[in-house]
């Protein structure tokens, strides 16, 4: 049997001479991928723990283990740092505390990286800092390492691994935090490494990382129902695995470590976006926020930095979708996007998805009974849980539908007779509280209503009815803010219009902005942007204050449009003949906040203790000590 203190103590050593020897070294430098931009922040004051780079994003804060070993928050904006709270108990001399989730609801999940790591913390950020931690000694398996959060359940898991006899584990910690259970009886690390990262792709399955030491790393797609791995080697990272977040719709991010890389990962598919070329660098923790991805890397010394990896903007159609099998029904461009598939429905009538990498499509649900001889179901809504909201887009139209998407497809459908006035046209759903809304209109009575769905499905509720300001009908809605909704109003061979409702009182202010030449979809950007597209106007815009300004023109009419967290895609149709295609524009952000955040790192257990000195050895004799340390642990191991 391996005997783990040994497997511990040669990286101790050279972490031990790199951290007393070594002269304070540059910042590791990033090179961005094609499309991205990099720029720099000042230091944060406590710099970042020596040789700890987990990192977690909280509203406009990086959450970081300061040379203090206690939590800190540093303001990517104005460059403050704030004390989170004091955990320099929690852990041994020589590390500080990791494994950094931050939940929606703004609960901080950390642990204290010692070995063996079995007690888990959180706290609440939401409350005045610095703040108290909650402990949980959660009795698991071999040692924690990272923590994931299941965006369908909200229930936060755990990863752990035992070097001894190479078992991984998979932990589910209770809503209360007062257990953890463990999910099926652990697995044989297919390559005798440790835990890494974990995300959920989808509700029942979680990308489990494995990361060998001076190896590769791997993700292994495992069933979170029982425990077991699905597909070994999922995906394969050349140099190591270390850390992974979710990024927007269908996309995860992860850092390489040694692997020196940052790849955007969509399905199978991985995209390098970022390079840390320094000698002796590597790219380690990675979070997202709203002004980027977050990157922290090491150099050759242990010294921390962070980076934002931002997108260049491309106003571009940058390429027509191959045609779904089977084609989209004429006339109708309704779109939604789910998990990396774009649901549309098909001239068979029935509710299909679109796999927009590899172009495969999936049955989703039978709903050609629906509909009259002349129209399919459209109105496509896809919930932050999963639901998919449709209507029948007869005329008129009082009934609404959803289905769980995921679950098992093709999947059966739930019907909510709404008695509401008028026809429906839109369903959205309001991403501060997710509660359901939809819009209606009477064309004889030219009047528009907007209506409240009970979040059980039973029934709905009239929030507001208005005049329509120009006689047209109901367009897309799409909420501004968490009490204000964008009610959209199109004119039959005129322009599009948006009135702002306000849905706790029913107020309506009208003509807040106008789209020349109709108004016929809307739909968030990466910070919740809004973007619309203009019907006939064959124009994507996107919305900035009480601008509209365009940003892609599209060869035919611009009708439904979906985010996948890096690209929207906009259904086209063709004015004369009613069919349907697909166009993929990469409209990102304007690159505005600086790319690369960078904080330095000169404290810590060791070079903390020593000051940064001004001079120091030469790499040559750098090399010379650590390879003497390196011949007497040989020494030692041989005896």
């Amino acid at each position: 049997m391996i005997d783990v203190r040994r497997r511990i103590l040669f990286p101790a050593i050279a972490v031990l001479f790199l951290a007393l020897l070594s002269a304070p070294a540059a910042r590791a430098e990033v090179t961005p991928g094609s499309g991205y931009s990099v720029a720099s922040l000042a230091a944060a004051d406590p710099a970042p723990y020596t040789w700890v780079s987990s990192v977690a994003s909280y509203g406009s804060f990086i959450i970081y283990a300061g040379a203090d070993k206690k939590i800190h928050a540093y303001n990517a904006t104005t460059g403050a740092t704030s004390l989170v709270c004091d955990t320099s108990a929690l852990s041994d001399p020589f590390t500080a505390v990791a494994g950094f989730l931050v939940t929606p609801d703004g609960w901080l999940y950390f642990h204290a990286n010692t070995f063996p790591t079995t007690t888990i913390y959180r706290l609440n950020l939401g409350l005045a800092w610095p703040t108290a931690f909650e402990t949980l000694a959660t009795g698991c398996q071999g040692s924690i390492y990272a923590f994931a959060r299941n965006p369908w359940t909200g229930v936060v898991w755990f990863a752990s691994s035992d070097f001894t006899t190479h078992k991984m584990y998979l932990y589910q910690i209770s809503p209360a935090f007062n257990g953890a259970a463990a999910v099926g009886a652990g697995f044989d690390a297919p390559h005798g490494g440790g835990s890494g990262p974990l995300v959920f792709t989808t509700a029942g399955q979680v990308l489990y990382g494995e990361s060998v030491w001076d190896g590769n790393g791997y993700f292994h797609l495992v069933d979170a129902g029982t425990g077991a791995i699905v597909t070994a080697d999922y995906l394969t990272f050349t140099g190591g695995l270390v850390s992974a977040v979710p990024g927007g719709i269908g996309r995860i991010y992860a850092a390489t470590g040694n692997g020196k890389t940052i790849y955007e990962i969509a399905g199978t598919s991985m995209t390098a976006v970022a390079a840390i070329p320094t000698f002796g660098s590597s790219a380690q923790g990675v979070c997202l926020s709203a002004s980027g991805l977050f990157v922290a890397e090491q150099n050759a010394a242990g010294l921390t930095s962070f980076s934002s990896l931002v997108p260049l903007d491309d106003t571009r159609p940058i390429t027509l979708a191959a045609a779904a099998n089977p084609a989209p029904y004429t006339w109708n461009a309704s779109i939604a996007f789910y998990n990396d598939v774009i649901i549309y429905a098909g001239v068979d009538r029935k509710i299909h998805a679109y796999e927009k990498t590899s172009g495969a499509n999936a049955l989703i649900c039978d709903t050609s009974a629906l509909s009259d001889p002349w129209s399919a179901v459209a109105g496509f809504m896809v919930t932050k849980s999963g639901w998919l909201y449709f209507h029948a887009n007869t005329f008129p139209t009082t009934t609404i539908y959803r289905l769980n998407l995921a679950g098992a497809t093709p999947a059966a459908y739930e019907t909510l007779a709404t008695g509401c006035q008028g026809s429906i046209y839109a369903i959205c759903q309001n991403p501060w509280d997710e509660t359901i809304w939809m819009a209606s209109s009477d064309l004889g009575a030219n009047t528009m209503y907007l209506y409240q769905v009970a979040a059980d499905f039973s029934g709905v509720t009239l929030k507001a009815s208005f005049a329509a300001p120009h006689g047209g009908g109901s367009g897309p809605i799409i909420f501004a803010s968490a009490g204000t909704l964008l009610y959209g109003e199109s004119v039959w061979a005129g322009n599009g219009y948006f009135h702002l409702v306000d849905t706790a009182t029913g107020l309506v202010e009208p003509n807040v902005l106008t789209f020349t030449g109709g108004l016929a979809g809307a739909a968030y950007g990466r910070n919740l942007e809004i973007y619309a597209t203009s019907g006939d106007g064959k124009t994507v815009y996107k919305v900035t204050g009480n601008n509209v300004d365009p940003v892609a023109v599209m060869p035919l009419g611009a009708q439904g449009i979906v985010y996948d967290g890096y690209y929207h895609w906009v259904s086209v149709m063709d004015g004369a003949s009613g069919k349907v295609s697909l166009y993929r524009v990469g409209i990102p952000p304007a690159a505005v906040a600086a790319a690369v955040k960078a904080l330095d790192s000169s404290g810590g257990c060791f070079i903390g203790s020593l000051g940064a000195a001004s001079g120091g050895p030469s790499g040559l004799a750098l090399l010379v000590l650590l390879g003497a340390a390196c011949l007497l642990f040989a020494r030692r191991r041989a005896s």
